[in-house]
């Protein structure tokens, strides 16, 4: 079985846009749940991002929030800064201003019971965030087969 990085790179080189994206996803979602913890910071962050932007895709931010997703705001975070992401980062950022303190916790079922306490106010504040993500104002596919393609010595 070939490496992730070298099944990376074969998926770069037959692919593009989102259909690369999607092909990666799968290579670094299957190593996810095999071995988290084996996985670089490089790889996480594309598979984090990917998460995001895929849970947004199908249920938004209050999904997002929901579900083990969540579990990784801060890090979903951290990612989007480091493929230099502008407007999904932003759009993120607004989403968490949203919990009290800005503060998401890692805990999935604290998370849900502040939620529940937020929603009828946050949701609309998602609902728009949502929206705005659906516009696609900015190429997240691009940014993050540049980023690959620049870390790809940091894939295992």
């Amino acid at each position: 079985m070939l490496e992730k990085k070298e099944r990376v790179k074969n998926v770069l080189k037959k692919s593009d846009g989102q259909d690369a994206t999607n092909s990666v996803w799968q290579i670094l979602n299957d190593a996810f749940e095999k071995d988290r913890d084996g996985m670089t910071i490089q790889e996480l962050n594309v598979y984090l991002i990917l998460n995001f932007i895929m849970e947004v895709h199908s249920g938004g931010f209050e999904s997002f929030f929901e579900h083990s997703y969540g579990d990784y705001t801060e890090e979903t975070l951290k990612a989007l800064k480091e493929v230099k992401s502008v407007i999904f980062k932003n759009l993120f950022e607004k989403a968490v201003l949203e919990f009290p303190g800005s503060y998401v916790p890692k805990d999935m079922f604290e998370r849900r019971k502040i939620k529940e306490s937020i929603i009828s106010k946050a949701e609309v504040v998602w609902d728009s965030l949502d929206n705005e993500c659906y516009k696609y104002e900015e190429n997240i596919d691009e940014l993050l087969i540049e980023y690959i393609n620049d870390n790809i010595r940091y894939f295992s």
